[in-house]
């Protein structure tokens, strides 16, 4: 899928390219390729997904392909959660500076939550920083409020580019139908 998470990571990696970042971005497929591949301004390599439980991919080969890709990283951008990282984190033992991206505390596996939890705040603890996406996440979240020191608020960005504009007849239609003062995102 190429979902909100997904979004933000091709963003990232996009925006970051125009400083001369080269971004390798590491993801699970059920058909992957073996070869890297470009995508857009960036780099992608597949590991082949074995299986999922609880909205978590999981894969033997992730752990090979993020050793040789970190190998030559500068540094390690996970984004959270993803409870297979937490381990490939560890197992690796890349060295690197690594941060995190924490896109959501742990709500629909509340009954898997207390076996994660230790590996969560080690893996949280471990990494050098943490991005939350927003002052009221930061504030809310009880996971983020334990890493307070070094978690930093960066917004989520919208590329405009990445969406076509409305037409004066798009916006013509919501005037007429949706009662003002109006807001679409």
């Amino acid at each position: 899928t190429f979902g909100g998470v997904e979004r933000t990571i091709h963003a990232v990696a996009q925006s970051t390219s125009r400083h001369g970042i080269e971004t390798e971005v590491l993801s699970l497929s059920r058909t992957p390729d073996e070869a890297t591949r470009p995508l857009d301004e960036h780099m992608t390599t597949k590991a082949k997904l074995d299986f999922e439980l609880a909205s978590t991919g999981f894969s033997r080969e992730v752990f090979r392909k993020f050793r040789a890709l970190s190998a030559k990283a500068d540094l390690i951008h996970y984004h959270f959660p993803w409870p297979l990282m937490d381990v490939v984190h560890f197992q690796s033992r890349h060295g690197k500076p690594a941060l995190v991206t924490y896109h959501s505390d742990i709500v629909k596996q509340r009954l898997i939550l207390p076996f994660y939890r230790p590996l969560m705040m080690r893996f949280l603890g471990d990494v050098d920083a943490i991005v939350a996406t927003s002052p009221d996440y930061l504030r809310s979240s009880p996971i983020l409020a334990a890493f307070r020191a070094k978690t930093k608020v960066i917004p989520i960005g919208i590329d405009e580019g990445a969406y076509p504009s409305p037409t004066d007849a798009d916006n013509d239609w919501c005037r007429s139908t949706i009662p003002g003062p109006f807001v679409l995102f």
